[in-house]
C-alpha cells in the first residue's frame, strides 16, 4: 500500500508527457532525419498508441527510487550539518 501511494502520483505526472519522450528519443537515435509527424506516424505504424509508452514503468520505477535517493541523502546531510554547529 505505502508503495503504491508513492509510486502512483509518479506515475499520474509521466501519463502526458511520455510520449513526448519517447518521440525526442527516437528523433535524437534515428540516422535517416525525420520531422516529428513522420516520426509519430512510424510509431503508430509499430504498435498503435501504446508504442509511445514502451518503458513506462520502467520510468515510473526509476523516477520513485530516485526521489527516495534523494530525500534519504538530503536528510541524512541535513542532519549532519546541523551537528556540526
Amino acid at each position: 500500500m505505502l508503495t503504491t501511494t508513492r509510486i502512483a502520483p509518479v506515475c499520474a505526472s509521466q501519463i502526458p508527457t511520455f510520449p513526448f519522450d519517447t518521440l525526442k528519443k527516437r528523433l535524437q537515435s534515428v540516422e535517416v532525419p525525420r520531422s516529428s509527424l513522420e516520426e509519430a506516424r512510424v510509431l503508430l505504424a509499430q504498435g498503435g498508441p501504446f508504442r509511445f509508452y514502451r518503458g513506462f514503468w520502467v520510468k515510473c520505477l526509476f523516477v520513485s527510487l530516485n526521489g527516495a535517493v534523494f530525500n534519504t541523502v538530503f536528510v541524512a546531510v541535513r542532519r549532519m550539518l546541523r551537528m556540526q554547529d
